[in-house]
This record gives structure tokens, C-alpha cells and sequence, in this order.
């Protein structure tokens, strides 16, 4: 039985748990004014300034092929990947979660909502269960 485990910082989109690695996360803010950049993909939502960087968003929503939602509680977090920080669009921010990697399976094919390319594998958790997404991937695919 391995004792490794990782910190992960959860989030929905969908009313489906989602999860990304905690040392990744760089900050969370609530949405706030993003510009729009011209000729871009669909779901680049543009940039932000954040004191004085100004950095792209990627509307995940968008990314996904999902719903498009306006929820209150949409939150932007700040990922490094590659050295480069962007932001992702979500619907709400739930937790950080500490997860065994003996918790973590293989992504199943039942998980049709988004493309399992982009996905790590899915951690059992006390409530439930937490897509972990390949931000690596997503970021890679922005560029």
C-alpha cells in the first residue's frame, strides 16, 4: 500500500467534481473583467491584468464543449504550466483535497462529457469521485 498522496484543488463545471494539482495553482480570484482578443479560439476568453501581468483565460466551459453558464460563484484560477501562468474559467471552487495516488484509477470510457484525452485518471474520494485533469495538455493545446 503506498502513503504517497497528492494535494488537489477541486472545482465544478457541470455539477461534476473536477481537479487539477494544488502545487499548480497559483492563485484564485472571482471572475473579473476579462478583454477579448480577436481571431482567437472559441474558447480563449481573452486576458486579464493581475497587478501588472497581463495573462490569457481559458474558458474551460468552452474548452469542453459544455454549457455555457453564468453563475455567481465563477471563479479564475491561475495555473503554471510550462513556466507560463493562465487562467481557467470554472463554476465554483469546492476544496482542497488530499488524495492517496492509491485512490487514483484509470479514467473510465463512461466519462463522456469531455474528451478523456485531457484526463489522469479519477480519485475516489469519502463523497464521491474527482475527474483529475491533464492541465498540462489543456495549456499545450492553448499555445
Amino acid at each position: 500500500m503506498s502513503t504517497n498522496s497528492l494535494l488537489i484543488v477541486s472545482f465544478l463545471l457541470e455539477n461534476e467534481r473536477y481537479g487539477v494539482d494544488a502545487k499548480k495553482v497559483k492563485e484564485i480570484i472571482k471572475v473579473k473583467k476579462i478583454t477579448p482578443i480577436p481571431q482567437v479560439r472559441e474558447y480563449i476568453e481573452g486576458i486579464v491584468n493581475l497587478r501588472g501581468d497581463i495573462l490569457p483565460v481559458i474558458d474551460l466551459r468552452k474548452f469542453f464543449h459544455l454549457p455555457v453558464f453564468d453563475g455567481s460563484e465563477k471563479k479564475i484560477l491561475f495555473i503554471e504550466s510550462n513556466g507560463k501562468v493562465t487562467g481557467i474559467i470554472v463554476d465554483a471552487v469546492s476544496e482542497v483535497i488530499r488524495l492517496s495516488t492509491d485512490n487514483i484509477q484509470p479514467s473510465p470510457p463512461a466519462i463522456k462529457k469531455i474528451n478523456t484525452e485531457y484526463i489522469n485518471g479519477v480519485g475516489n474520494i469519502s463523497t464521491g469521485m474527482v475527474i483529475l485533469i491533464d492541465i498540462d495538455k489543456i495549456v499545450k493545446v492553448k499555445n
